[in-house]
C-alpha cells in the first residue's frame, strides 16, 4: 500500500482555518438566530435582505429610521480566502499597505485585521460600528471571493451598539476602555486613588464626592484638578442614566423594528428586501460560481 503523501505546513494551515472559518460561520449564524425568538416575540416573518441581488448602492446606511442602520456586514469565514492585500480591508489604490486610516476602506474603522501567519490575515466586523454602507462587500466581490455580505441583523443591541443609536459616540469608545481593565489594573487604580485622596489638596470633588473607580479614562491627574474631576463626574453619572435606561429596555431594543414598510426596502434599486420566516431570519450568500 502506497504511504500517504505529506501534508505541507501551508496545506495544513489551510485546512485548518477553513474548518475553524466553517465552525465560526455556523456558529455566528446559529448565535444570531438563537437571539431572534427573543427579540421578537409572536412575529412570524422579518425584513432581510437577499445577498444574492444586492448592489451596495449604499441606501442602507442612510435609508433606516434607526440611527444606526440595522443593516450590518456580515463574513462568511468559510469562505474568506484569509488575504494579505484585501480590497474590502484596503483602498483600491493604496500608497502604502499599512492599517493607517487613510489606507482602509470602511469609513468607520469597523473591519479589525488580525495576522495568523504568513500570508494570512483574518477579518472581523465590529457590528456596533458598522453602518451598513456596503463599500468592503464591493471591494470583497470585485476582487475577492465574495465572503463579505449584507443583512439585517435581529436581536437586542448590546450596551455599545445602543450608545451608538443614542449619538453617544465618545461613551461607546469609552467602553471598549473600561472593558479592557484587568483586575490588576484596577488594583492599582484603587490604591493610587486611596494615596490621592490621603493626600493635602487631593479630594476628588470640591463636594467631597469620590470618583468611583470607573472613571479613571480621564486619567488619575484628574483626581487633582477639581474642575476636571467634577466634568469626570458628571459623565459618570450620565453613563448610568443611560445604562439605566438601557438596561429597562433591555430585550426590546431591537436592532431592527421590523416595519410593516421597511424604508430600506422601499428606496433599495435592486428590490432585495423581502419577508423571511422568524425562525429562519438570515440569508446566506452563495459562493461564487454556484447555481443551486
Amino acid at each position: 500500500m502506497p504511504p500517504d503523501p505529506k501534508i505541507t505546513r501551508r496545506q495544513l494551515l489551510g485546512k485548518s482555518i477553513r474548518c475553524a472559518g466553517a465552525a465560526g460561520a455556523a456558529g455566528l449564524v446559529g448565535y444570531l438566530a438563537l437571539r431572534q425568538p427573543k427579540a421578537h416575540a409572536g412575529m412570524t416573518t422579518l425584513w432581510q435582505l437577499d445577498p444574492d441581488k444586492c448592489i451596495q448602492c449604499g441606501n442602507c446606511a442612510t435609508h433606516c429610521v434607526l440611527k444606526s442602520s440595522a443593516v450590518k456586514c456580515i463574513h462568511a469565514f468559510a469562505v474568506c480566502g484569509y488575504c494579505d492585500l484585501c480590497f474590502a480591508y484596503f483602498q483600491p489604490q493604496l500608497n502604502q499597505r499599512n492599517t493607517g486610516a487613510e489606507n482602509q476602506l470602511c469609513p468607520v474603522g469597523a473591519i479589525q485585521r488580525t495576522f495568523v501567519e504568513d500570508p494570512y490575515y483574518e477579518y472581523t466586523i465590529d457590528q456596533s460600528l458598522c453602518v451598513g454602507c456596503g463599500k468592503c462587500v464591493k471591494g470583497c466581490n470585485a476582487f475577492g471571493n465574495g465572503s463579505l455580505f449584507l443583512q439585517i441583523v435581529h436581536g437586542d443591541m448590546s450596551f455599545k451598539e445602543w450608545l451608538r443609536s443614542q449619538g453617544e459616540k465618545q461613551m461607546a469608545e469609552d467602553e471598549d476602555w473600561r472593558s479592557s481593565i484587568t483586575p490588576r489594573d484596577r488594583g492599582d487604580l484603587e490604591n493610587s486613588v486611596r494615596r490621592t485622596i490621603n493626600q493635602p489638596g487631593g479630594t476628588v470633588c470640591p463636594d467631597g464626592t469620590i470618583i468611583p473607580l470607573e472613571v479613571f479614562a480621564a486619567g488619575k491627574t484628574a483626581l487633582k484638578d477639581p474642575d476636571r474631576s467634577k466634568r469626570v463626574m458628571k459623565n459618570e453619572m450620565r453613563r448610568r442614566t443611560l445604562f439605566a435606561e438601557y438596561r429597562s429596555q433591555r430585550g426590546h431594543v431591537s436592532r431592527c423594528l421590523n416595519c410593516n414598510e421597511c424604508s430600506i426596502a422601499t428606496a433599495c434599486p435592486a428590490q432585495a428586501f423581502r419577508r423571511v420566516p422568524a425562525d429562519q431570519p438570515y440569508l446566506l450568500r452563495k459562493p461564487k460560481g454556484s447555481t443551486g
